[in-house]
């Protein structure tokens, strides 16, 4: 597939985000994949619950001249076309620091270049490998119309001691934090298992608030976080806006069923 001319993106050249850009709202980042067995768990359980998501991918799952990358390319086109926004991880998960600005490059652009290939379209968003970058790399960044997203809730999933207590873990910084942005991993076959218990969870904690005449923490799409760099919220797309309507009169219906 040959990637489309460029037009004007609306996740392009974006302020960093941090998680903490819109209280009241939740939105779920996926690192690391696309993995072929919990990637496509993860997608069934986030459209059974209705909950947007942005996946922020590695190119070795994709870009590589074998059938399992194949696979891999085909997935996230896949993705895309139920909805999901896919991000820029680097090619191959790279601590970008500790590369020579060239080698860093690489892997960004890279990675990159082969998005666009798969999916016929450029892609601007942009998270660094274990959240670290430096002085030349966020100019790089900037000056290659790059978004930067960070996050402000860690369910520390990578950490197979951790798996257990995941989804309470989330959802305690979920309710403290009045929302923000959630790193999860799609690579790990006990955060597709401990979803379901997660996004139930919030809508009791959500039902509840609504019964104390708190505002619900909905999940959304990534798009409520965005900033122009002078600190000016994005517009939000109308068909966005309303699948989160759509979110919110789904909660309301469930919570009156509970009562």
């Amino acid at each position: 597939m040959e990637p489309a001319e460029e037009t004007i993106s609306p996740w392009s050249n974006a302020k960093i985000v941090g998680g903490k850009e819109a209280p009241g709202y939740v939105t779920f980042t996926f690192d690391d994949g696309p993995d072929l067995k919990s990637t496509p768990e993860i997608l069934s359980v986030l459209e059974r619950f209705e909950v947007p998501a942005t996946f922020f991918v590695v190119g070795r799952h994709f870009a590589k001249p074998n059938d399992t990358a194949k696979a891999g390319a085909e997935l996230l086109r896949d993705m895309e076309r139920r909805g999901f926004v896919i991000g820029n991880h680097t090619s191959n998960h790279q601590h970008l620091p500790s590369l020579s600005t060239k080698a860093a490059r690489a892997a960004i652009d890279g990675n990159a270049a082969d998005l666009a290939k798969v999916l016929g379209h450029p892609v601007h968003l942009f998270r660094p490998p274990f959240g670290a970058t430096s002085g030349p790399i966020r100019r790089m960044l900037r000056k290659g119309g790059k978004t930067t997203v960070r996050w402000n809730i860690d369910s520390q999933d990578f950490v197979r001691a951790q798996r257990k207590g995941i989804a309470e873990r989330v959802l305690r910084e979920i309710l403290s934090k009045g929302g923000g942005v959630v790193l999860l991993h799609d690579t790990k076959s006990w955060t597709a298992r401990m979803l379901p218990g997660l996004f139930e969870d919030l809508e009791k904690a959500n039902c509840e608030r609504l019964e104390n005449g708190q505002g619900p923490i909905l999940p959304v799409s990534l798009h409520y976080f965005l900033r122009d760099r002078n600190g000016t919220p994005r517009r939000i797309p109308s068909e966005v806006l309303k699948v989160t309507q759509k979110s919110y009169d789904r909660l309301t219906d469930q919570c009156t069923k509970d009562i």
